[in-house]
C-alpha cells in the first residue's frame, strides 16, 4: 500500500490529499471557534477549499464520452430529412418524364391519354 502511495502522491488527481494529509496534525477536526459543535460533513471549511480541482475520474470520463450529444443528432437528422425530400422531389419529375416519353412515343392516343400527355407538359412548362 505503502509502495502504491509513493507513486500516486505526485499525480495530480492525488496532489490535493498530499497537501491534506501532511498539513494536518491528526485525523480529529477540532473546532477553530471554541463551539463545543463540529462540522458535520467536515469539509464546510477544509479540504473543498484548498488546492486545485480534481480531474473528472474514468467512469465520468467513459459516461461522458458515451452521451450523445442531441443537438447533434437532430441537426443530422434533420439533414438527412432535407436531402430525402429533395430526392423524392427529383424522382417525382423523373417519374413523369418517363410518363410523357412513353406517350410521345406511342403512336395514336386516346383522349385520357392525350389530356395527360397535355397536362404533363404544362406542368413541366410551369417548373421552368
Amino acid at each position: 500500500m505503502e509502495h502504491a502511495w509513493k507513486e500516486l502522491k505526485n499525480d495530480q488527481k492525488w496532489c490535493d490529499l498530499s497537501a491534506i494529509k501532511t498539513n494536518a496534525s491528526c485525523k480529529r477536526r477540532r473546532p477553530d471557534d471554541g463551539n463545543t459543535e463540529g462540522n458535520e460533513d467536515g469539509n464546510k471549511n477544509g479540504a473543498a477549499n484548498q488546492g486545485t480541482v480534481r480531474p473528472p475520474g474514468v467512469k465520468a470520463t467513459k459516461a461522458k464520452g458515451k452521451k450523445v450529444d442531441v443537438v447533434e443528432a437532430v441537426n443530422v437528422f434533420s439533414n438527412m430529412w432535407g436531402m430525402k425530400r429533395e430526392e423524392l422531389v427529383l424522382k417525382k419529375e423523373t417519374q413523369k418524364m418517363a410518363l410523357l416519353d412513353s406517350l410521345i412515343a406511342k403512336g395514336p392516343l386516346c383522349e385520357e391519354e392525350e389530356a395527360l400527355k397535355m397536362q404533363l407538359i404544362s406542368e413541366m412548362m410551369q417548373n421552368q
